[in-house]
């Protein structure tokens, strides 16, 4: 079976490498561009050098939270579509204070991932 033609570019930065590898296969195979990111820093480097069309955002990881990559971004005027994803309780309350469009909480299903990112893509809720 053929992968989809390509729809663009997301940075996926977990730094859980069965995750992150698992979005990569999911979203390359629906026909985006992938690249990835362990952690938060190693994300600040790419969005400086490559352009990006979605960001996946994990909220806890080492160096930098996805709360301190998203409020540098804001800081610096990257506009990237964000999407936040947690296993925290919290992760609605987080959001509201982020104001953040797109979450998703962990376990992330591959439906749900797609159709979250190709909203974010295009911009609507």
């Amino acid at each position: 079976m053929e992968s989809a033609p390509r729809k663009g570019t997301v940075l996926i930065v977990d730094d859980d490498d069965l995750l992150r590898e698992a979005f990569v296969s999911i979203l390359e195979f629906d026909g985006w561009r992938t690249m990835e990111a362990r952690n938060g820093k190693e994300a600040l480097n790419i969005m400086r050098q490559s352009p990006l069309d979605v960001m996946i955002l994990d909220q806890r990881m080492p160096e930098m939270t996805g709360k301190e990559v998203y409020q540098y971004m804001l800081q610096h005027k990257l506009n990237i579509p964000v999407i936040l994803i947690t296993a925290a309780a919290d992760i609605v309350e987080l959001v509201l204070e982020l104001g953040i469009t797109y979450y998703l909480p962990k376990p992330v299903g591959m439906k749900a991932l797609l159709d979250t990112v190709q909203r974010a893509s295009e911009g609507g809720c």
